[in-house]
C-alpha cells in the first residue's frame, strides 16, 4: 500500500487475481441468473473470510467501502475531504454523496 493511493488491496503479501468476465450469447443463460450466480461467489467468498476486493465495486452501504478499504478508510475519506471536498469527483461509484457534504468534513483537518 502506498498511502499516496487509494488502491485496496487485500492484507496478505500474496494475492491473487480472479477475473470473471463473462458476456450473453443467445440461448444462453440469462442476465439475471449470471447476476445471481455473482452474488452466490460473493457470498461464498465472505462465508469462507477471504479476503478480496471487487473491481469497481457497486457498494450501497458506507459499511462495504468501509470494508473495502479497511484499514485505510480513514486515510481515504480524510483525502476525499482535502482533495475533493464539495464530492464532484466519481460520483457514480456512490462512495461519498454531494448531500453529505458537511459530514464529509467532519472531524477532518485540512491543510491551509
Amino acid at each position: 500500500w502506498d498511502v499516496r493511493m487509494s488502491a485496496a488491496l487485500p492484507e496478505d503479501e500474496i494475492f491473487y487475481l480472479v477475473a470473471l468476465l463473462r458476456f450473453i450469447r443467445p440461448g444462453g443463460p440469462s442476465v439475471d441468473s449470471m447476476l445471481a450466480q455473482n452474488q452466490e461467489i460473493l457470498h461464498w467468498c465472505i462465508s469462507e473470510n477471504y479476503d478480496f476486493k471487487l473491481y469497481i465495486p457497486h457498494y450501497t452501504a458506507e459499511e462495504q467501502w468501509m470494508s473495502h478499504f479497511g484499514k485505510y478508510w480513514a486515510t481515504f475519506k480524510n483525502k476525499k475531504a482535502m482533495f475533493d471536498p464539495k464530492a464532484i469527483l466519481a460520483p457514480g461509484q456512490f462512495i461519498f454523496s454531494r448531500k453529505r457534504f458537511p459530514t464529509l468534513l467532519a472531524n477532518t483537518k485540512i491543510r491551509e
